[in-house]
């Protein structure tokens, strides 16, 4: 019994790689750039451009989640991932993700968002900006990052946030509204 699963462990882990190594082929003719190590699971989506995403090396893009451009530009650094059914869209203006960025599960990470005018029709409504993520980050489970946010080295946003404003390097950060929770050493 005991060898029969290994023999299965070892057949799962085999044919995994080898769809992993087929999508990375894949993938680097359709991006405008994939490195070496990285990979995108099964189930994950990209609409618009793909030619306008562009991944360094050893990132990982984990299964369902969704990668959106529109005429902007998507850029993911090296040694990075993204949790399981994340969101990121760009839309027409620029996501930048850094070195060292760990993304968990169900992120939302949107350059561009419906916001309330006053007379004005919500349809017509909408906020876009460029997102920047600073390297070695970490953003918790189901964080949503809006349009013209910065976010500093070596930061962390906690579970759950709404991250509306700018990120100062070295800072923990959570809540909704987002406040600072406390200065990282």
């Amino acid at each position: 019994m005991m060898l029969i699963l290994r023999l299965t462990d070892l057949i799962h882990k085999t044919t995994r790689k080898a769809i992993d190594i087929l999508r990375y082929c894949y993938f680097k003719v359709q991006m405008g750039h994939i490195g070496k190590g990285s990979y995108i699971k099964p189930g994950v989506r990209i609409t618009g451009n793909p030619k306008r995403i562009f991944i360094g090396k050893k990132f990982k893009i984990s299964h369902n989640s969704v990668i959106s451009v529109g005429k902007g530009k998507i850029l993911f650094g090296d040694d990075g991932l993204i949790g399981v059914g994340s969101f990121v869209s760009a839309g027409n203006s620029q996501i930048i993700i850094g070195n060292g960025v760990a993304i968990a599960p169900h992120c939302n990470i949107i350059a561009y968002s419906h916001h309330y005018k006053e007379n004005e029709a919500y349809v017509n409504c909408y906020k876009e900006g460029d997102i920047i993520i600073g390297n070695n980050v970490l953003i918790e489970a189901a964080v949503i990052i809006l349009p013209n946010v910065n976010i500093g080295n070596n930061s962390v946003i906690a579970a759950g946030c709404v991250v509306n404003k700018d990120v100062p390097d070295n800072t923990m950060v959570g809540g909704i509204p987002m406040r600072v929770i406390r200065t990282i050493k």
